[in-house]
């Protein structure tokens, strides 16, 4: 079980990424951006993206911005 339960996480994660590579392309054009611009209007533009591009639930946009924050705070 606790085998699956990494696999799972994992590709939380993957998904994660590739999420924020098409958010960081279609709304910043870049690929990549520092840390320092990690701030509440980005965290805001993510949640719009996810909301309104992505059509999350609310549910699913909580867990990838708690999955977001956990990197973020790793980084």
């Amino acid at each position: 079980a606790s085998d699956v339960y990494k696999r799972q996480t994992y590709k939380q994660y993957e998904v994660l990424h590739d999420q924020l590579k098409d958010f960081l392309k279609i709304q910043y054009h870049a690929s990549d951006i520092p840390f320092t611009e990690l701030d509440l209007p980005f965290i805001e533009s993510l949640d719009f993206y996810f909301r309104v591009r992505r059509k999350m639930k609310a549910r699913t946009v909580k867990s990838r911005l708690v999955l977001f924050n956990k990197v973020v705070l790793l980084g």
